[in-house]
């Protein structure tokens, strides 16, 4: 009997481990996919040229009580609002198919970025294969918010923005489902390069 209580006793640890492991793992996946996502912005948002990125910030401060009323804006709302697309970044990601069955060709598609508001996006994680040829996406919502603070004083002989990439990502484990946020700081200068 103290043989099997022990027995139970190590089964019931061993199973614990097991699924805090599972469990730490699977948020890591989405921790560096979240951090891999946010660094792809980063590098197109640093290809953008000086002018349009200042210009897209002056629009910000001109119309900064508009903005912050904003939760979050669609994808798209350049289209059709026309705040948003003088605060627009130029900006790509890969598509993620709207029926939820994993394209056989990724795309790149269109997925601006704005200064000073939320745009949400979902990021593909996963491809998995039900069976008979069937296949479910995997994906993450995230939000992205560009910030940008001018680092130049008028003395200086260069201009440089100090640029913040704000990104949330929900982690969905087990049923439970948790925002987490994390931010990417640069600065970007008018200086030419060769």
């Amino acid at each position: 009997m103290i043989g099997m209580a022990i027995l139970v006793i190590l089964a019931g640890a061993i199973i614990s481990a097991v699924f805090v492991g599972r469990n730490l793992s699977e948020s890591n996946i989405y921790q560096n996919t979240s951090f891999t996502v946010a660094q792809g912005y980063v590098e197109q948002i640093r290809s953008i040229e000086y002018v349009l990125l200042t210009n897209a910030s002056d629009a910000y401060e001109r119309n900064k009580a508009a903005i912050n009323a904003w939760s979050v804006i669609p994808n798209d709302a350049y289209l059709t609002n026309s705040i948003a697309r003088k605060i627009m970044l130029e900006t790509k990601s890969i598509d993620v198919s709207a029926t939820g069955v994993a394209s056989s060709i990724e795309m790149e598609a269109a997925a601006p970025l704005y200064v000073g508001a939320w745009v949400e996006r979902n990021v593909l994680i996963d491809v998995q294969d039900i069976g008979e040829e069937t296949q479910r996406e995997l994906v993450m919502p995230m939000r992205f918010k560009v910030e940008m603070n001018d680092l130049s004083d008028g003395s200086e002989e260069v201009d440089a923005l100090e640029i913040t990439l704000t990104y949330q990502y929900q982690i969905k484990i087990r049923g439970n489902q948790t925002w987490y946020e994390d931010k990417l700081r640069f600065v970007h200068c008018n200086a030419p390069t060769f």
